[in-house]
C-alpha cells in the first residue's frame, strides 16, 4: 500500500514538460549521435594513417618519383632524394610546439630531378620548426651557410589543407596556415 501511495503521489507531483524540454532532447540527442559518429570517422581515418605510415617505415626508402610526379601511391613512405633546395625561397608556415612555445616551420623549395622528363619536380620540404617572430627566424634563416647538391632524407606526405577553423594565409608577408601549393606556386 505504500509503494502505490509513493506511485500515485510521485505522478501527481511532476507534470509533462512540454514541448520545449522534448525538442531540447531530441536536438541534444541528435547532435551528440552525429559528433559520435563523427568521432569514430575521425578514428577509423587515424588507424587507417597510422597504418599507412607504419607500412612505409618499414620499406627501404624510395630514390626516385614517377615522371608524372604523383605522390599518392607513395605518401607516408621514406624517402631520400639528391636534389638543390632554393633556401632564398620558404614559406614560414604558424605553429606552435609544446615545449617550445610559437614559431614557424620553414618550407623550402626543393628541386628534384626526374628521370626522363622535362622538367624537373618541384616539393617543398619541411625543414623543421623554429621558436621566434617571424624577424627572429628570417634573421636565423639570412645566416644560413649550407650548399648544393642537397641529401635530402623524411618522410613523403601530402599538403596539410586549409580547414573551417584555419587562420587566412598571408603570402604578401609570407605566412602560411594552410599549405595551399597553388597559392605557394603563385608566390
Amino acid at each position: 500500500i505504500f509503494m502505490i501511495v509513493f506511485i500515485s503521489h510521485f505522478s501527481t507531483q511532476y507534470k509533462n514538460p512540454g514541448l520545449v524540454p522534448w525538442l531540447f532532447i531530441i536536438f541534444a540527442t541528435i547532435t551528440l549521435t552525429t559528433l559520435g559518429a563523427w568521432q569514430m570517422k575521425r578514428l577509423y581515418w587515424k588507424e587507417h594513417m597510422l597504418s599507412a605510415i607504419e607500412l612505409g617505415q618499414k620499406e627501404p626508402p624510395l630514390t626516385t618519383l614517377s615522371k608524372d610526379g604523383t605522390v599518392d601511391s607513395v605518401k607516408y613512405k621514406r624517402v631520400e632524394f639528391i636534389g638543390a633546395l632554393e633556401r632564398s625561397s620558404y614559406f614560414l608556415r604558424i605553429g606552435i610546439q609544446r615545449d617550445l612555445g610559437n614559431g614557424f616551420y620553414v618550407l623550402t623549395p626543393f628541386i628534384l630531378p626526374v628521370r626522363g622528363g622535362e622538367k624537373p619536380l618541384v616539393l617543398l620540404a619541411n625543414r623543421g620548426f623554429i621558436k621566434g617572430t617571424q624577424k627572429e627566424v628570417e634573421a636565423i634563416l639570412a645566416e644560413e651557410k649550407a650548399t648544393n647538391p642537397t641529401m635530402l632524407k623524411g618522410i613523403l606526405r601530402p599538403a596539410y589543407a586549409k580547414r573551417m577553423f584555419t587562420p587566412e594565409n598571408h603570402p604578401e608577408l609570407n605566412v602560411w596556415a594552410s599549405e595551399e601549393l597553388k597559392v605557394m606556386e603563385d608566390a
